[in-house]
């Protein structure tokens, strides 16, 4: 094994949300864009043994 290191977006920087929200948005308004994503992903990750990938849920934004 050896060590990976990557960049994760800081989801507690400011509009960091709005940002999600704006992409999901825009990813979804083309339906016929989104069965093709899906279906790659679906190919893709066919072969990986990953015993299926939790459900993600936006962690709820800090009161201020």
């Amino acid at each position: 094994m050896r060590l990976v290191q990557f960049w994760a977006p800081d989801i507690n920087a400011p509009g960091f949300a709005e940002e999600c929200r704006r992409q999901s948005l825009l990813a979804v308004a083309d339906k016929e864009h989104e069965r093709q994503i899906l279906g790659e992903i679906e190919t893709l990750s066919a072969d990986l043994d990953i015993g299926g990938a939790p459900d993600f849920v936006m962690p709820r934004e800090k009161k201020k």
